[in-house]
């Protein structure tokens, strides 16, 4: 089952809306097959945007494009693994090749794990969400950041966590990968300010995709837990 992102306090995402046009401005989702990627892509879409959804399930992300073409929109789906380098480069490729230019780049990709003691905790777990959650980040800003440095303008998204700020216990190695990605912003947006490039360092909290479980600690996410990451959100 697909589950489109809701935030645990009042917002949805039928509430997400924007005055603002994307008309004729291009832009590239990583992990836009599902959760916080996939409404990313659509808000994008329905704001006039072309839209690259770039995901490790080439499936969810064609049925995520779909979903965007027959509401009108302009789409193309990109099977690329975010930790490796080749994958990013042929990514960005892709989308100059089909549409000139990336105007917004949301690198979005992500993996969490589930609550462990530090000494529990598994090399591969460690290997995958550093590979993901940071390295993905900094080879996907690598290829884009040339062709904005070009256009002289552009701007990159990188979904952080509150995690990253305020860390929860037993997430230990998720926090660490999100309190890289936000200095790794803070670094970029000052190397590329005088490209006229921002970068922007999202840091969202407990938001209902199918990552949200993991979070838990539960495989299913029963009341009680929801109860408790509601409390976490003040409006």
């Amino acid at each position: 089952r697909r589950i489109r992102p809701r935030f645990l306090g009042s917002l949805r995402d039928s509430h997400m809306q924007t005055a603002i046009s994307f008309d004729g401005r291009v832009v590239l989702v990583t992990g836009g097959g599902s959760g916080i990627g996939s409404s990313t892509a659509r808000l994008f879409s329905r704001a006039g945007a072309r839209v690259a959804v770039v995901d490790i399930q080439e499936d969810a992300a064609a049925a995520i494009v779909r979903q965007i073409q027959e509401s009108g929109g302009e789409a193309i789906a990109i099977r690329a693994d975010v930790s490796k380098d080749a994958d990013n480069r042929a990514a960005i490729d892709r989308v100059l090749t089909t549409w000139g230019r990336v105007d917004i780049f949301h690198a979005n990709a992500g993996v969490p794990h589930w609550p462990t003691a530090i000494e529990d905790l598994e090399e591969a777990t460690v290997d995958q969400v550093l590979m993901v959650n940071v390295k993905g980040v900094l080879l996907g800003i690598k290829h884009v950041a040339p062709a904005m440095k070009r256009q002289k303008r552009g701007v990159i998204l990188i979904t952080g966590s509150a995690a990253g700020i305020r860390p929860r216990q037993g997430m230990h190695c998720y926090s660490a990968s999100k309190a890289a990605v936000h200095l790794l912003g803070k670094a970029l947006a000052l190397e590329l300010a005088p490209f006229g490039v921002r970068v922007v360092v999202l840091a969202p909290g407990g938001t209902e995709t199918p990552m949200f479980p993991a979070f838990v600690g539960k495989v299913e996410v029963d009341e009680q837990a929801m109860t408790r990451y509601r409390g976490n959100v003040p409006l």
